[in-house]
């Protein structure tokens, strides 16, 4: 394989990243087995472009790189299967333990169960956590963030570690620690690249350099040889249908020529790895319950689920006016289904890519030996997880509502439309938000265009619904059938009348849920445009676009 048959795990080849107003290269350089270089450079340099470029998070905008003989970009998963990395201040999830954020990186890395508690145990003591391995990671100081980013790092172990101002933060005796740490590690056969910009940083630990300054490549080769002009070369890719066995003798012997290798062509196959969708998907459904908004959301629509159902239970019909009794109902049932489930939707979904974003950590995560089809299916099913278990309780509480309200018969009558308009309203919300988080990567700008969406879409069903009403006009009712909120866009005008009708009957007929009972599959037509839709445009702009640093 290229590059891997050289003794070279890193080839960048007349690499370019523009960003517009800035550009980074053309770079050419390799790095090789066994090597501790150093990658110096003041900042703003390209040192981080370039580690980003090498790992496949973002993508080049001329040239290639390789990594392991592999390209990241087309081959993520096999071609990081061995490589850690330590992102420059990195921001780690506050809600876990050191001893949790290492496991999940274990499970990422392909630990078996066997293996995982005990490379836990040792990396923790490598880096000197082993007596905070069970505090928050939100109550360490800077510098024990910085030893774990470098701990997550080390989990597989890997072949090859590339740090990105791996020293920021941490001691002087820490320092001495991880040089020690990281020359153990090249003498059992390792690779370090480390991003610098203090050159006595990387002089102390470092055997080679490769110098960046303004985004191009000012000098490549050993410390000694610093105040030397670099010698410049070119790796010649020459494709040939025959290959004598003495041609590779012959292009050896021409003058200039230092080094020839013969390559061979073979295909490389990813398949996803579900085990490491369900470990995403874990992470993801923890990492929505520690976000205290969405916990107190999904507390508030249990309150007002339970609520209604606890009158109607205990309270004794003889009790509760005839009359007032859909009231009870439309509260316990219709309000977190017209408001509650679809706002649950949005801020588990909006937040589930962008946040990751901002913090920084979906670099982290991404660095694994993950595909990005497995990082996106395990946070969208993730998340999707908690919203099903609230759906369902909301739907199990609504029909014991219903049953209290008007009987088992016409309950079990009333049962699919509230099912059915549930699930496509919060499907629908949960997959629109899910885009906007990734689209605009920020995410309290994505719950503004998420609930802006959501908010124009009832406005827009209430006049609809009004117009019809008065005018009778079929079309504005047509139009009202193609909103995502159209399951529950007539609840205010059912609550704003002045006496509400009991019983099932005139309550269906009232319109609350008429759409989606008119025609269930019509229904399942709108969630596969609405949901399906946005998942497709997700996973394609996720796919295409460069994986965002931390924003600040």
């Amino acid at each position: 394989m290229w590059g891997s048959e050289l003794g070279e795990v890193v080839q960048f080849e007349e690499t370019v990243k523009d960003y517009g107003s800035k550009e980074i290269g053309p770079l050419t350089f390799s790095v090789g087995r066994g090597e501790i270089v150093g990658l110096l450079g003041p900042n703003g340099s390209g040192k981080s472009t370039s580690i980003r470029l090498m790992l496949g998070l973002i993508r080049p905008s001329l040239g290639r790189v390789m990594l392991m003989g592999l390209d990241p970009l087309r081959h993520h998963v096999k071609a990081l299967d061995k490589v850690g990395y330590s992102p420059e201040l990195a921001n780690l999830q506050a809600f876990m333990t050191p001893s949790e954020f290492l496991e999940l990186t274990g499970r990422l890395v392909g630990l078996g169960r066997g293996l995982l508690k005990e490379q836990v145990t040792k990396t923790l003591e490598d880096v000197g956590l082993s007596a905070y391995e069970n505090y928050k990671i939100g109550k360490l100081s800077k510098g024990m963030v910085q030893r774990l980013s470098v701990a997550q790092a080390m989990m597989g172990p890997p072949s090859l570690l590339v740090l990105d101002e791996p020293m920021i933060g941490i001691d002087p005796a820490g320092v001495v620690h991880f040089r020690s740490l990281f020359r153990r590690f090249v003498s059992d056969g390792g690779t370090i690249i480390m991003s610098s910009h203090i050159l006595s940083e990387v002089e102390t630990l470092c055997n080679s350099l490769a110098i960046i300054h303004s985004g191009k490549l000012v000098f490549r080769g050993e410390i000694e040889k610093f105040i030397q002009t670099a010698l410049k070369s070119r790796l010649i890719e020459v494709e040939l249908q025959t290959f004598p066995d003495d041609l590779l003798v012959e292009i050896q012997g021409v003058p200039g020529v230092t080094r020839a290798t013969r390559m061979e062509r073979g295909y490389l196959v990813e398949a996803l790895n579900i085990g490491k969708v369900r470990t995403l998907a874990f992470y993801e459904l923890q990492r929505t319950v520690a976000r205290k908004k969405v916990l107190a959301l999904v507390i508030l629509t249990i309150l007002v689920d339970t609520i209604p159902y606890y009158f109607l239970s205990t309270a004794g019909s003889s009790s509760i006016p005839l009359a007032a009794r859909p009231y009870l109902w439309v509260v316990g049932v219709f309000l977190p289904q017209a408001f509650f489930l679809q706002f649950i939707a949005l801020f588990i979904s909006a937040g589930s890519m962008s946040e990751e974003y901002e913090q920084g950590t979906a670099e982290i995560l991404l660095s694994k030996p993950v595909s990005r089809d497995e990082y996106f299916l395990g946070k969208f099913s993730g998340g999707f997880s908690l919203l099903t278990l609230v759906v369902v309780l909301n739907a199990v509480l609504s029909v014991a509502s219903s049953t209290l309200t008007f009987g088992p018969q016409l309950s079990l009558e009333i049962l699919p439309s509230v099912v059915i308009s549930q699930v496509f309203s919060a499907l629908v919300f949960f997959c629109a938000a899910f885009m906007i988080g990734e689209l605009v990567r920020r995410s309290s700008l994505a719950y503004i265009i998420a609930s802006a969406v959501f908010f124009t879409s009832q406005i827009a069903g209430i006049i609809l619904g009004a117009i019809f009403r008065l005018t009778g006009n079929e079309f504005d009712h047509l139009l009202d059938l193609y909103l995502p909120t159209s399951p529950v866009n007539s609840l205010p005008l059912l609550v704003a009348r002045p006496s509400l009708p009991s019983g099932a009957t005139s309550v269906l007929q009232l319109g609350g849920i008429n759409a989606i009972e008119s025609s269930v599959v019509f229904s399942i037509g709108l969630i596969a445009v609405y949901a399906i839709v946005s998942l497709v445009i997700t996973r394609v702009y996720f796919g295409w676009a460069d994986v965002a640093k931390k924003i600040s």
